[in-house]
Parts: C-alpha cells; structure tokens; sequence
C-alpha cells in the first residue's frame, strides 16, 4: 500500500514517522530524568541532615576537654611503643610461630590439638604445652617420638597417666626449649 502512494507523500510519511519517533525518545529520556530526580530527592535531603549532625558532632568534640588531650596521648602512645620496640630488638626469646610450624607439621591425623600454651620463662628457656585428643595410644606414642626427633626439643614429657586410656586419650605434653 506504501508503494502506490506519490513520492511526495512518501516523504511526508517518513518525515512525520521520525518526528514521531523522536518525541517518544525524548519523552522517554525526560521521564527518566525526572524519575532519577523524583528517587535521589530524598537521598540528598538525607545526606543533608546528616553532614549537619556530623558538623554538630565535630564542634562538640572540638569542644570537650577530653579531646584537648588527645595530641597529649598519641605521644606518649608513640613514645611508649618506641620504647617497646627497643625492648623487643635488645630481648632474645624464642619465636613461637616456627616451633607451632614444627608441632603442627608433626602430627597426624588421628592426633587433635585443641590448645597450645606457650610460657616464655628466661631469655633463653620457654615450655610449651600441648593439649589435645588422640585417636589411639599408638599415635599419640608416635607423635611424641616424632617430636623428639625434631631436635628442636630439649625435652619431651608425656606423663604416663595419658596412656591409661586406649582410644580417645585426653593428653598433655609438656615441652621444653633451650
């Protein structure tokens, strides 16, 4: 039917069909930006009340005595932890993260640890103790042989009270460093 009308009514038809198609796409583009305004409204009214409450919080604690004080504490925070720091380099006490390495590497399977109490006694000493649960005497027999082998050890004691049990033995053994 297109096809049977003059060329310039053709034209016509094209024309208003793309006025038409441009005033539904920027009706549609208007209605987006008046929604966008309609929904972030009430976000910048609320961000609004709370820059205010903000201000309000900083002048009262500008205010209060209590935060005078404050530059007076970060120093001597500062000065303490330097302090410490110095402490920490001129002590020589043994690390406990390798030694846990080292016990936790040692174990099998059936062996559960549920604590490790590490009690730092002079410069060069420090006990570990090892809590936990095993599956079977013989592995814990075998995890306290592997740990004896390590010689990282001075000592191994597992108290012989802890092999009273066949399975599920609640053990604690006591280790000590040089």
């Amino acid at each position: 039917m297109f096809n049977l009308l003059p060329q310039n009514l053709k034209q016509k038809i094209k024309s208003e069909y793309a006025l038409r198609r441009m005033v539904v796409i920027l009706s549609f583009v208007i209605f987006l930006q008046v929604s966008s305004i309609v929904f972030t409204l009430p976000l910048w009214f609320i961000s609004g009340f709370k820059e205010k409450e903000a201000v309000l919080q900083k002048k009262y604690m500008d205010n209060s005595t209590l935060f005078k004080n404050t530059d007076s504490i970060s120093d001597i925070v500062f000065d303490t932890n330097a302090k410490l720091r110095v402490i920490n380099n001129v002590l020589s006490y043994p690390k406990f993260r390798p030694l846990v390495d080292i016990i936790i590497q040692s174990k099998s399977e059936n062996i559960y640890i549920s604590g490790i109490n590490y009690k730092y006694t002079d410069v060069t000493t420090a006990n570990i103790v090892i809590i936990g649960i095993a599956n079977k005497r013989e592995d814990l027999v075998a995890f306290v042989k592997t740990l004896e082998g390590t010689k990282v050890f001075q000592t191994v004691h597992l108290p012989v009270g802890n092999l009273a049990q066949d399975k599920n033995i609640n053990f604690s053994i006591e280790i000590s460093l040089i």
